[in-house]
């Protein structure tokens, strides 16, 4: 009786703030577009990076494809996921809301997914999934929506991902206002999207949550280019090339709003705010490419923060949603050290490369965040550093671990996995860090593809040796059987 009782609050507080036609389920969704891009505002490839782990029990096409947040060297793990020649697009953490209008719940209905030029490699709940080329021996072979996704891919390597696949996921038998709850978990990345008002959702499989999630991987451009100047002075935010993934016409859509953000490794940042990018105007916004250091502080997250949620509600999601959104992202975001560009994407862009369809009447707003990893001066001269050597053969670093009784400590154990897991600094083992790697790990999140788009523009024989001692270097990518 109790369960009926919250259940029927739920739908109460839902349909409160909602405005569809009375026939029209409401839907929310909300993720974000990441690239990373040159001085030239050339996308770099190789970011099949997970910045924020998601707990286990989440459905994956391989489990080795993402490379982890961990400080520790691949040399530290068997059949390390490598960067992928062909990704300059993470999809991150997309999350569809459900909410029956006036309390009126919909019959079981299907939601479906399409990720053009991309892969959809991670979800929640089981779904019907296509993935064509990723796996190189059958690449247009339908993945089932089961825990089977959780193979075991170490030592191989993957499909070429073409511009012209399109990835697509199907969940089926959706029913709303079900009993119960969601998988128990401790993870603040999950339990961030899971605190607002939607309803409690179930698929023909069984699993439940507040929410569908997916993420995946693209080839695709932003829709939006940073070119800094030949003087590092200046920013030139304009409009990408066309691509074959957006239309001729993808320039006129209107960019609501956006933030340049420099944030320090000190938790400081500098931020400015551009407002609407214009229509037709090139480029979009002139903007100095540094700031001053009386520009960082700890009060500029705040702003930011309060500043990005009320963009994204006048975008249409939520309060609570635009809060789960930033919560969310919290490290990736706000935390992480990096010069980067946030915008809202245009209603184009999103239609373009996420085809979105459900098969029972609804109004569905999607508010996507796009977010550019722009690379810095102090960056190249890291990569600099790296490149004049010497190299170094980071399994050597294994230290104390080294030693039998090591893992006899269970406080080491804990040490150890919290490392290797990305929830702790290498320094926290006590090895030694060579004075090369940590230039290495100074270069952020994807340091692995600026780490490998630097062995492009400059081959010296240390770099060429940093690389492949220590298995740095991109997949071999397999051709699929004929």
């Amino acid at each position: 009786m109790r369960m009926l009782w919250v259940t029927a609050v739920v739908l109460l507080a839902a349909a409160s703030r909602l405005d569809a036609a009375d026939d029209e389920l409401v839907v929310h969704e909300w993720g974000t577009f990441t690239t990373l891009q040159d001085e030239d505002g050339a996308p770099i490839s190789g970011i099949n990076t997970d910045d924020e782990p998601v707990p286990d029990f989440v459905h994956r096409l391989a489990r080795s494809f993402f490379l982890s947040p961990s400080e520790a060297p691949p040399a530290f793990f068997q059949g390390a996921p490598r960067c992928h020649p062909d990704v300059t697009m993470r999809l991150e953490t997309p999350v569809l809301y459900f909410y029956p209008n006036g309390g009126k719940i919909p019959p079981p209905f299907d939601v479906g997914v399409k990720f053009r030029g991309g892969w959809l490699t991670e979800f929640f709940p089981a779904a019907e999934a296509i993935a064509p080329g990723f796996d190189a021996d059958e690449p247009d072979r339908p993945f089932p929506g089961a825990p089977a996704l959780q193979e075991s891919r170490f030592d191989r390597g993957f499909g070429s991902l073409k511009a012209d696949a399109s990835a697509e996921l199907l969940w089926k038998g959706v029913k709303l206002a079900v009993p119960g709850s969601g998988p128990e978990t401790d993870d603040p990345v999950w339990l961030a999207p899971r605190a607002v008002q939607a309803a409690m959702l179930e698929t023909i499989h069984g699993e439940r949550e507040k929410f569908l999630f997916y993420r995946g991987v693209g080839t695709a451009r932003a829709a939006l280019q940073v070119r800094r100047d030949v003087h590092q002075q200046t920013l030139a935010i304009n409009d990408s090339a066309p691509a074959a993934d957006l239309s001729s016409t993808d320039h006129l859509n209107k960019i609501p709003s956006a933030w340049l953000v420099h944030v320090r490794a000190d938790g400081t940042c500098a931020v400015r705010s551009a407002g609407e990018l214009p229509q037709g105007k090139s480029p979009r916004w002139t903007v100095p490419a540094s700031f001053a250091p009386a520009e960082f502080s700890h009060a500029n997250l705040s702003r930011l923060q309060d500043e990005m949620r009320a963009a994204l509600v006048r975008a249409g999601l939520f309060t609570d949603e635009a809060e789960a959104l930033l919560r969310t992202w919290q490290v990736s975001y706000f935390k992480s050290p990096g010069l980067r560009l946030f915008y809202l994407c245009s209603q184009a862009e999103v239609e373009k490369l996420l085809p979105l369809e459900i098969s029972v009447p609804a109004k569905i707003t999607r508010v996507m965040i796009g977010r550019v990893e722009i690379v810095t001066p102090e960056q190249r001269a890291l990569l600099a550093k790296i490149a004049a050597g010497p190299s170094v053969e980071l399994w050597k670093m294994r230290g104390p671990t080294g030693a039998s009784d090591f893992f006899k400590d269970p406080q080491n154990v804990r040490r150890w996995n919290a490392v290797m897991e990305g929830r702790a600094p290498l320094r926290d083992l006590g090895v030694p860090i060579p004075e090369i790697y940590g230039a290495y790990l100074e270069l952020g999140r994807f340091r692995n593809a600026l780490l490998l788009d630097e062995a492009k523009r400059r081959s010296t024989p240390a770099l060429a040796e940093f690389i492949k001692t220590n298995s740095f270097d991109f997949y071999k990518i397999t051709l699929p059987r004929q």
